[in-house]
């Protein structure tokens, strides 16, 4: 193997932050018009800072087929839902969203062999589905307010019927 030659090595940095200022820009464009992501974080932008702990490296499914693999970051407090990107360095231009939990109208468990996941209906706006695990989905039902209300039943045209978390 060659060494970089002192004249080289400007060359390569440049190229390195060529690379990374077209493909993180693209990455992100991409995610959002094949995810939808752009169209939610578009009416539910991110309006407080959450100062809660966040539960990191979390999944998120799109549309059945496309997936956010461990790099969604959840927050809940009694009146949303908080949704980001992470770490936001690599998607800088995805914003974090914002969902009160009055526009979230269901939330679904679902299960597809030994995996489970929650979908949560957002009032006239893309689900979200999250492959939450068993002790993680136990442990939303801690939370306090609206949170807990709206975790523990499914809201179904106007009543709450038991479900199984």
């Amino acid at each position: 193997m060659t060494e970089l030659q002192p004249y080289q090595i400007p060359l390569v940095i440049t190229f390195v932050l060529l690379i990374n200022l077209v493909a993180v820009p693209l990455t992100s464009l991409i995610i959002q018009k094949t995810t939808r992501w752009g169209e939610i974080s578009e009416k539910y932008p991110l309006r407080s800072e959450f100062t809660g702990k966040w539960i990191k490296w979390q999944t998120l499914i799109f549309r059945g087929w496309s997936r956010a693999k461990q790099c969604i970051a959840i927050g809940l407090s009694s009146d949303f839902l908080y949704v980001k990107f992470m770490p936001q360095i690599l998607f800088p231009y995805l914003k974090p969203i914002q969902i009160p939990w009055t526009h979230i109208i269901a939330i679904k468990e679902k299960n597809f062999f030994l995996a489970a996941y929650c979908e949560f209906v957002i009032q006239d706006s893309p689900s979200l589905t999250f492959h939450l695990s068993k002790g993680l989905r136990k442990s939303l039902q801690n939370y306090s307010g609206t949170a807990k209300v709206v975790l523990a039943f499914g809201k179904q045209n106007g009543t709450f019927p038991e479900s199984s978390f």
